[in-house]
């Protein structure tokens, strides 16, 4: 997991518990600054390949971290303030 997914991971299950809901693309894209969505578009899918996090197609705010997502999150945060 690179630094920008693991922020975009945080970011996903941080707004999730908060609102009980998945965030949008846009939104994503807005909290991080960017002008165009291609750039969450890419690392998501690229989370998605990896396992990070998954999503129904077709569908909106079906965005969710895996468990695996999770745990590499959380081993991060470890990390951090080891």
């Amino acid at each position: 997991m690179t630094d920008i997914q693991g922020k975009i991971l945080e970011f996903i299950v941080d707004w999730k518990a908060g609102r009980g809901f998945s965030p949008t693309v846009r939104e994503i894209s807005a909290a991080f600054g960017w002008k165009t969505t291609a750039n969450v578009q890419q690392h998501l899918h690229r989370m998605q390949r990896d396992g990070l996090v998954a999503r129904q197609a077709g569908m909106a705010r079906t965005l969710i971290a895996t468990q695996a997502g999770v745990q590499q999150l959380e081993q991060a945060r470890r990390e951090v303030t080891a």
